[in-house]
């Protein structure tokens, strides 16, 4: 596992700066998670679906890995309409840093 690559999302309007898309390697779990955040004013225009699809891409052609985790608070509604459109799925419960989170996966 190398650590983790962020990549910026912008809009292609007008070049703004809207969130991050990342890949990071949980040692504690031997798992590599591809995570999102945006600006609130950006939410609701499909730029998480669409890097998150385009590095999970990278990826798979990038890294040795048979799957991509999210950890997402079970209450993180918009998170988990984000991984349900990447095709993940949840796997497992965690506790991370005291909170519970759902594990889901995306496969090759």
């Amino acid at each position: 596992m190398l650590g983790h690559r962020i990549v910026a999302i912008e809009e292609r309007a007008n070049g703004r700066f809207a969130g991050r898309v990342l890949l990071y390697d949980w040692p504690q779990f031997g798992e590599t998670e591809i995570g999102w955040t945006l600006l609130s004013g950006a939410r609701g225009n499909g730029y998480a679906t669409e890097a998150a699809r385009a590095f999970a891409d990278w990826g798979f052609a990038n890294l040795n890995v048979p799957y991509l985790i999210s950890l997402i608070d079970p209450e993180n509604e918009p998170s988990r309409r984000v991984a349900e459109r990447l095709g993940m799925s949840v796997i497992r419960g965690e506790v991370l840093e005291g909170e519970p989170h759902d594990v889901y996966a995306l496969r090759r």
